[in-house]
């Protein structure tokens, strides 16, 4: 029997592989949620899948609003290109092609900024559960390949550590700076350090006595000059 509509077969066929490996890549979601103690449910639903995803992960939601704002401003510009093509094939006057190349150009931004911050929250994936940069690589060129193997796999979710916020002078919040003395440029010791010193040169100084005169040893001479002086005071 001859086929009719042979492209059309080839897009149904494109399509159902499309739906298979994107349902495989959202059962994996799920079981990685599993591994990372939230709800299953959780991975179903979208931009809330990729919120709690983030706040597993430990990163700055900032992100995860400029990333939406990105979806946003490329549908906006998918509206606005859309709708000018359909004026102009109802009225036939010829699309603006500054309109069309704006329109491009915004897209390509909005697309390039949620795919740096995807590449971001991947590599962020891949660490905590043990890998690198290259199976981030893979989570972003094969989702449908090392998603499965991160979820069926041996792998464990270990919890990123909390960010520490910077404090005012640049010194992370927790740690003090140190407290430096005030050290006089002159070279001279503080009245505590001298204090110090004299005691310690008074311990270490040693004790000299004075030997008594009684205890020296007696002269004979002395006791005769004694003698004849005495024997004058009675002449």
């Amino acid at each position: 029997m001859k086929m009719l509509y042979p492209e059309a077969w080839m897009v149904v066929m494109m399509n159902g592989v499309n739906f298979l490996l994107s349902a495989l890549i959202l059962i994996s979601l799920c079981f990685i949620f599993i591994k990372m103690k939230q709800p299953a449910w959780k991975a179903i639903i979208p931009y809330y899948n990729f919120w709690v995803l983030m706040k597993c992960l430990k990163q700055s939601m900032v992100r995860f609003w400029i990333s939406i704002g990105c979806m946003v401003g490329m549908l906006l510009t998918l509206v606005v290109l859309l709708s000018n093509i359909s004026m102009a094939m109802i009225t036939g006057q010829a699309i603006s092609q500054t309109l069309v190349t704006v329109c491009g150009l915004l897209a390509l931004v909005f697309f390039a900024i949620a795919f740096a911050i995807g590449i971001v929250v991947a590599h962020g994936l891949s660490k905590s559960f043990g890998h690198g940069a290259g199976y981030t690589t893979g989570l972003i060129l094969l989702p449908f390949v090392f998603y499965p193997l991160l979820a069926f796999g041996d792998d464990r979710f270990v919890e990123p550590e909390d960010p520490a916020p910077s404090g005012p002078a640049g010194t992370t919040s927790g740690h003090s700076a140190p407290d430096f003395a005030a050290v006089p440029l002159t070279g001279e010791p503080e009245p505590s350090e001298r204090s110090s010193s004299a005691d310690h040169a008074e311990e270490n100084e040693p004790v000299y006595t004075e030997n008594p005169v009684e205890a020296q040893s007696e002269n004979p001479l002395d006791h005769t000059v004694a003698r004849v002086e005495d024997d004058l005071d009675e002449c």
